[in-house]
């Protein structure tokens, strides 16, 4: 049995959370500097000194003074800047990115040697989002190599000039929610991050790192800046005596810090975590079909929704009626240049062990062959009744025909968007918008004679770009709404996933090589810098911590043999290969960061070994958070069946998993697993 659905999933435009400002102008560009900052220095300066001139605009990034001037609080980078290519969309934000790249530039090579944490220290503080000055201290400084690296930005241009600090999970970021209320103008302190360089930094010849002559003027000036008549310098030497007590305050000599800057986090989550909570589920329509999935593929049996798809066991599964309390659900979510028919794949093992299956498009995303049976249209019978618009189709991808017209566009082919950054972090969010819609619309849907949801048995399970989307879902719905979550071949930092993917990275290069972003200039690396900042809000890796405190959660990664056979490239790779879609080290990033969240070490996705022989592991209480790491499969594995043995292990997985509520999980397969 089948049915076709219609489903009202709500498409909300989201807009950041903004905050007050301060007032000024800081600098003017000059093209010639390729490290972003926008000014010429005065004079030639020396290769030990730390550059920074604010009314010629030569600044560390990010900084608090890139709020000067603005009138809505969002940050505001003036005049425009050819050398930040994203610098509109970074001017839409209301503060800085939680784990993108840190940068000061001196005025030569420098001692990467000579980066300790005396000499390069950050320190979590409050910021007043009236004036942005530091007003506070939130914690002790982060700890070196665990919170955050120190080393040379990998610039072609630059040589060794400058320093850049890498945070190594994402930094605390700002919010203006409290008690499950925006603040609006109340919202009177951000969280920042305040930047300590001293005279422990060397140059390449030894020498050590001295103040630019503004700052220098600046420490002579304190603490009450009288003598600075420049109205701009003015205004940074009271940020910097702030910024300079708290040193002192740290036991740091201010005799020998020739900089500070401090900058406020953006608020990551706060979008998502408001839409929440004040989403409602939507109305939902049903037609019944007499098809079953092995009319679409003999392989799999189950029932169909479009453009929710929804398969429910049928007697063949060995489930021919629901449970007293309803079905359990498995809600799926596909694959960027993908569709919902992905979902057929995993019906019919789910279906077996009595789970009904649902699952919807990302947005732009759908089917795009008008011959395929479930193309959502009016002039197809299977829809008969719906109310679907006479002319086109209801396909999340608008039949658009961009790319080879009249054909209409592959599923995807519009999601990313790197011309217009901020439309590719509506589109992330608007996934998760809409699975929060979906998920809480799945209770209410009436399958007839096959029974009822039950919407205590809800469970996730998300393949790449839909684990992406799956991490930020579960971190903003709780369990009682969601039991458990398996993410497939997830990532985090989604800047730095498409720079080291295999397969996204030379499309995505050579676009940016055509728009005169050439791969590894200062202009490449600032793009990916500014891009990282404006998909913070929708970014997994800013979630998944979130997601641990609240949810059981099984992750699957391939990380392939050891050696790496050779020829592992994205077209045909064979067995043994990583991941060539999503890096391994962007999934490695996604599992550190799971230990920063509200539950800390007990939210940590810890290791699942490969077991000595096949069955139960120990059982888990609290749930477990945990990863599996295959050393056979590939990128699709969880859906293309192409290694039969490993498919089998993560559905299999996952189905163990989502009947346990996330206590255990049966390992079948160990062979595929690594030690």
């Amino acid at each position: 049995m089948r049915k076709l659905i219609a489903a009202g999933v709500v498409l909300v435009a989201m807009l950041a959370v903004g905050c007050t400002g301060g007032n000024g102008v800081i600098g003017s560009p000059n093209l010639d500097l390729l490290n972003g900052n926008p000014g010429p220095p005065v004079t030639q300066p020396s290769s030990n000194t730390a550059l920074f001139h604010p009314a010629a605009g030569i600044l560390p990034y990010p900084t608090d003074l890139y709020f000067a001037g603005s009138t809505d609080g969002t940050i505001n980078i003036q005049p425009a800047n050819a050398l930040m290519p994203n610098q509109a969309a970074v001017n839409a934000l209301d503060g800085f990115s939680v784990i993108a790249p840190i940068r000061e530039r001196f005025g030569g090579a420098l001692d990467p040697t000579s980066f300790t944490a005396a000499s390069v220290i950050v320190v979590p503080v409050t910021t007043d989002n009236q004036t942005k000055a530091t007003t506070g201290v939130l914690g002790p400084p982060l700890t070196l190599n665990v919170d955050y690296a120190v080393g040379l930005a990998p610039d072609a241009q630059v040589g060794a000039t400058i320093l850049e600090i890498d945070p190594l999970h994402p930094l605390k970021p700002s919010t203006c929610i409290s008690g499950g209320m925006f603040l609006g103008a109340n919202c009177k302190t951000g969280t920042g991050y305040l930047v300590i360089l001293t005279n422990g930094i060397k140059d390449a010849s030894g020498h050590a790192a001295v103040p630019d002559s503004d700052y220098a003027t600046i420490k002579a000036a304190l603490p009450t800046c009288a003598s600075i008549s420049d109205p701009t310098l003015h205004g940074v030497c009271l940020l910097a005596g702030a910024q300079l007590q708290i040193a002192g305050g740290l036991g740091i000599n201010p005799a020998n810090i020739v900089l500070t800057f401090s900058f406020t986090t953006g608020s990551t989550t706060d979008t998502l975590e408001l839409l929440s909570a004040t989403t409602q589920p939507t109305a939902i329509n049903a037609n019944p079909t007499p098809l079953t999935t092995h009319q679409v593929n003999p392989a799999l049996p189950g029932q169909l929704q479009i453009p929710v798809l929804v398969t429910v066991p049928n007697a063949a599964s060995g489930h021919p009626a629901p449970p007293a309390g309803g079905w359990p659900v498995l809600i799926f979510q596909h694959a960027s240049y993908r569709n919902r028919e992905d979902m057929f794949a995993v019906a019919d093992s789910f279906a077996d062990n009595g789970f009904v299956v649902a699952g919807i498009d990302l947005p732009l995303h759908g089917i795009a062959d008008p011959a395929d049976p479930f193309y959502a249209t009016a002039a197809n019978p299977l829809y008969a009744g719906l109310g679907l618009p006479a002319n086109g189709s209801i396909e999340r991808a608008f039949d658009l025909a961009l790319i080879s017209p009249p054909t209409i566009d592959p599923t995807g082919s519009h999601y990313l968007n790197l011309t217009s950054l901020l439309t590719s972090r509506d589109n992330v969010r608007e996934a998760v918008a809409d699975l929060i819609t979906f998920e809480r619309t799945l209770p209410s849907l009436n399958l007839g004679a096959a029974g009822t949801i039950d919407a205590s048995a809800m469970h996730f399970l998300g393949h790449s770009e839909g684990a992406l989307r799956g991490a930020v879902f579960l971190a903003v719905v709780p369990s009682t709404e969601v039991s458990t979550g398996t993410l497939a071949n997830a990532g985090g930092y989604y800047s730095q996933l498409l720079v080291n993917s295999p397969s996204f990275a030379p499309q995505v290069n050579g676009g940016l090589a055509a728009a005169g972003i050439p791969a590894g200039s200062t202009l490449y690396w600032q793009f990916f810098r500014d891009a990282q900042t404006v998909v913070d809000s929708g970014d997994p890796i800013n979630f998944i911590g979130l997601a641990t405190a609240q949810h059981p959660l099984h992750l699957l990664q391939v990380i392939g043999s050891t050696p790496q056979p050779p020829n592992c490239t994205p077209v045909a790779p064979p067995q043994g290969c990583t991941d060539q879609v999503v890096p391994n080290i962007s999934t490695q990033a996604l599992i550190t960061a799971s230990s920063y969240g509200p539950a800390a070490a007990a939210g940590t996705l810890t290791r699942i070994a490969r077991p000595a022989t096949p069955g139960l592991i120990t059982p888990n209480a609290s749930g477990y958070r945990a990863y599996v790491s295959f050393i056979n499969g590939d990128h699709g594995s969880i859906i293309d069946n192409v290694v039969p043995g490993v498919t089998a292990e993560m559905q299999g997985e996952a189905i163990s998993f989502a009947l346990a509520s996330g206590q255990d999980m049966l390992i079948t397969n160990p062979a595929v697993i690594e030690p």
